[in-house]
């Protein structure tokens, strides 16, 4: 009878944490640019950069090599701008909710295009890794130290200042706010 009592609260328990799912978001502070192209090359002459960024939180492949498994075309748009002189002030939240599999880290990607009327150029590819805390609520879970994304080609002209955090959100909540760019 007691290991009966024993295994019903464990299987109670179990109910409880296998029903609850994350959510974890990125602060997005600042761009910062001086002006630079992948290939170092001047965003324009005379003007100052016109950049977009696109993005998205990987949870499935946080790890892999870039772009990671969701093609760049359904990438969210995060921001645009035009005549950027240094610094793009962002105060951007981009989040996912981990409904299915368990939440181990993430890793948010941002494309950064200059984008002209005739053509459209790559600026810089970032990549802002979380850590694997998870909060067992939203009130609880405080955001991260601001820290900077890692920059594929020109790390000391380009910057993306972040900080992030994850929680424990209800099952039934999972996917309902979508993922927010």
């Amino acid at each position: 009878m007691q290991s009966t009592v024993v295994g019903v609260l464990l299987l109670g328990v179990v109910g409880m944490v296998a029903g609850d799912s994350t959510r974890v978001e990125f602060k997005l502070y600042n761009f910062t640019s001086s002006g630079q192209l992948h290939d170092g090359q001047k965003c324009d002459i005379g003007t100052h950069c016109d950049p977009r960024l696109r993005g998205y939180v990987d949870t499935q492949k946080p790890d892999s090599a870039w772009p990671g498994p969701l093609p760049l075309e359904k990438w969210a748009l995060i921001y645009e701008g035009l005549d950027i002189i240094d610094t793009a002030r962002l105060g951007k939240i981009v989040s996912r909710d981990v409904c299915t599999d368990s939440y181990t880290k993430a890793n948010l990607r941002v494309q950064v295009d200059e984008v002209d009327p005739t053509r459209i150029d790559k600026m810089e590819q970032f990549m802002c890794l979380s850590g694997r805390d998870v909060q067992r609520s939203e009130s609880a879970a405080t955001w991260s130290r601001p820290a900077q994304c890692d920059a594929h080609y020109q790390p000391r002209a380009n910057k993306l200042l972040y900080s992030w955090r994850a929680f424990t959100i209800p099952a039934r909540e999972c996917g309902k706010t979508g993922a927010r760019a």
